[in-house]
């Protein structure tokens, strides 16, 4: 599959009730189950940008941390 050639290092979805359940099953369908998944809200509404915004500045510190990015 695509997926294993790029080889990610983590997975983010964004999406918590629509994307993740998904790209959760596109993971174990690949064989990429174990890789680290993190789900961030969508930005799309008001109330939900802020939460986005503090989410994924956390996952990229993380990332930074770990040199994944």
């Amino acid at each position: 599959m695509r997926l294993q050639e790029y080889r990610p290092l983590t997975v983010v979805a964004i999406g918590k009730t629509t994307t993740a359940p998904h790209a959760r099953n596109v993971l174990a369908g690949s064989g990429l189950a174990e890789i680290p998944f993190r789900v961030v809200a969508f930005p799309g509404r008001p109330e939900h940008k802020a939460t986005f915004h503090c989410e994924m500045d956390a996952i990229l510190r993380e990332a930074y941390r770990h040199d994944i990015l």
